[in-house]
């Protein structure tokens, strides 16, 4: 987690959905100190150029600290993903076969490698390939 590898005692989770993305709701929700906001800008699962009947899902998310006392953005990352390898693109029915376990399957291992480099670029690091 991101408190054990910045090595931060005092961090909160918090679950809220958020209406707006904007500093002063955060304010009005979380109060003062500093904010690590994540949000999911796009998801998508669209046919491949090669075949019409196979898929890839598509992912994009957005990450930024935010001072709540004045709503300045500290600090703002970008990461953006295919979901699952485009060498092997999934069908419909295999996409949503039992429940769409192979889509959430994928778009967790993508938001899995997404904060992982959402925290390298925190932290001022290369990051990952």
């Amino acid at each position: 987690t991101l408190a054990r590898q910045a090595t931060l005692s005092n961090i909160r989770p918090v679950t809220a959905t958020m209406q707006s993305d904007d500093p002063s709701e955060l304010k009005r929700l979380l109060g003062s100190g500093l904010v690590l906001d994540f949000k999911t800008v796009t998801w998508m699962t669209q046919y491949t150029a090669a075949d019409a009947s196979r898929y890839v899902s598509i992912y994009r998310a957005r990450a930024r600290l935010v001072a709540l006392s004045d709503g300045k953005v500290l600090w703002e990352g970008e990461c953006k993903g295919q979901v699952q390898d485009p060498t092997k693109p999934l069908t419909f029915e295999e996409l949503t076969a039992n429940q769409g376990a192979a889509l959430k399957s994928h778009l967790h291992d993508v938001a899995d490698r997404c904060a992982s480099d959402l925290f390298t670029q925190l932290m001022g690091k290369d990051a990952a390939p």
